[in-house]
């Protein structure tokens, strides 16, 4: 299986398309993670967010120092669009939000229903804080487990094989030549199926 793809590699900017079950960061388990991966392919690698590795889908990465304080600020200030798609147990309404505070901070969440089938919905998110696992938060919260969640998903966690989470778009405005970039990953195949 390949563990990741780059999708996006320019003026000290690179984003990749992680798959399931791959770390994003060392771990204590000494998996192999697309960091550690990406620091033999670069001289230098900055990470600036991560993804469970129960999930897949965008990373953004920089390979230019001079770069980080920008993009930290950026993704601090949300203003790095982050969208996932999430197949969920239940039926939410058309679009809405979810701000219940996560582990005593602020926490923002917005959704929308995309398709709805044999009592699963497939939504698309837009993440607009990045608190520890907040997409699988609130959607539990809100009585909407996600897919396949062994954590968080009660009985949900057995109806797929993986969790139903992926990060399918990255859209930012690159420091160095102040264009607007947009990127996105294609729904994986482990994924496919899951609405009838």
């Amino acid at each position: 299986m390949q563990k990741y793809e780059v999708l996006y590699d320019h003026h000290g900017i690179i984003v990749v398309n992680k798959a399931f079950s791959v770390p994003s960061q060392p771990n204590k388990r000494g998996d192999l993670d697309v960091y550690t991966l990406l620091t033999e392919q670069y001289s230098y690698v900055g990470q600036h967010h991560r993804l469970d590795q129960t999930a897949s889908g965008l990373l953004l990465f920089s390979t230019d120092k001079s770069l980080n304080t920008t993009l930290s600020t950026a993704f601090k200030t949300h203003s790095i669009e982050r969208q996932y798609w999430i197949w969920v147990v239940g039926k939410p309404p058309p679009s809405g939000s979810w701000k219940q505070s996560l582990d005593g901070k602020k926490a923002h969440t917005d959704f929308t229903l995309l398709e709805y089938d044999g009592g699963i919905s497939k939504l698309n998110i837009n993440l607009h804080t990045g608190r520890t696992h907040q997409i699988r938060r609130h959607a539990q919260l809100n009585g909407l487990p996600i897919v396949g969640d062994r954590k968080y998903g009660g009985a949900a966690k057995r109806l797929w094989s993986r969790l139903a989470l992926h990060a399918h778009t990255l859209q930012f405005t690159h420091p160095s030549t102040q264009k607007l970039v947009t990127i996105q990953a294609p729904l994986p195949n482990d994924l496919t199926g899951i609405l009838g």
